[in-house]
């Protein structure tokens, strides 16, 4: 949004968190209880497929997803891999890694 030019705090009336389950964000689009939704890659695509949505009531904006990747993206791909550590890893460990 910024590289667009949008201030999310002036563009919003309202912006909630509402944590996990992902499937919610979904579910609260579907019955318009909001405008919009943040929700991972692949999240819409994977309730097509589970049946829990119709991929024709949606749309993602501005997809920008590489050609054949399956899943529509809104914004560049990152890798989204979660790390932990034991306490026998240094601090600076964790960091390189990261």
């Amino acid at each position: 949004a910024d590289e667009q030019g949008v201030r999310l705090e002036r563009f919003f009336s309202a912006v909630r968190f509402t944590g996990f389950p992902l499937d919610r964000l979904i579910e609260q689009l579907a019955a318009d209880e909001v405008a919009a939704a943040i929700v991972p890659v692949c999240q819409l695509e994977r309730m097509v497929r589970e049946g829990k949505v119709a991929d024709s009531d949606f749309r993602v904006l501005d997809n920008q997803a590489p050609a054949g990747f399956g899943c529509q993206s809104s914004t560049r791909l990152y890798p989204n891999w979660a790390f932990a550590q034991t306490e026998q890893a240094s601090p600076a460990l964790a960091l390189a890694v990261t």
